[in-house]
């Protein structure tokens, strides 16, 4: 009813299909958040044993940078959500958000914002990524490297794309605002607008 359309039951085997999508989901975070909580750990005993012995060989020098980064990927990942009922209200705000922005007409801004925000959000994490690994072709090609390779590249794309998560929140939520005002400069009836605005707003 707040979206303008008849309410519909929805099939017993669409709720378990997507119960089904949202536990594999989640069982995808905790792997991630194992494997970042594991690279965080040989990123702090590497940072530990090069203040240790500054001098020691095949160790390469794990800057603060690399171990902000791997303790920031485990933080983000439990403030995305760690719960199944915490998933499951998010694909519902999605989902009410998405057949909004179908409604109105402001899908396609949506999806043209954020495919430019994919591309250089890609783009300059792939800079990074290369940056790492000319650095690690000049070093010795040792375990320690390796690892220091590896937990930059899960730990930055697991930033990466907890911080695209909000970035494409913002800019649904950002295209259903201006819909919105330009609604209101056209000259839509005050009430009608009042009325859509709650919705709006119980998205945000």
């Amino acid at each position: 009813k707040l979206l303008g359309r008849e309410p519909c039951c929805v099939p017993g085997s669409v709720q378990s299909g997507t119960s089904r999508w949202l536990s594999v989901h989640l069982g995808y975070r905790y792997f991630m958040l194992i494997l970042n909580m594991a690279c965080a750990a040989v990123s702090v005993a590497q940072f530990t044993l090069k203040l240790k012995s500054p001098k020691s060989e095949g160790v390469p020098a794990t800057t603060s940078s690399d171990l902000v980064i791997a303790l920031g990927a485990c933080l983000s990942l439990p403030a995305a959500g760690m719960r199944l009922s915490a998933l499951k209200g998010l694909h519902a705000s999605f989902t009410a958000l998405e057949q909004m922005a179908d409604k109105k007409r402001f899908s396609a801004s949506w999806a043209r914002r954020t495919s430019k925000d994919l591309i250089v959000a890609s783009l300059v994490w792939s800079l990074a990524v290369a940056g790492h690994v000319r650095v690690f072709a000049q070093e010795r090609a040792s375990i320690h490297g390796v690892w220091r390779l590896v937990s930059f590249v899960l730990s930055s794309a697991t930033i990466l794309s907890a911080s695209f998560e909000v970035l494409f929140w913002s800019r649904g939520l950002l295209a259903m605002v201006e819909h919105f005002v330009i609604c209101t400069c056209v000259g839509y009836d005050i009430r009608y607008l009042e009325y859509t605005w709650r919705v709006r707003a119980a998205l945000m």
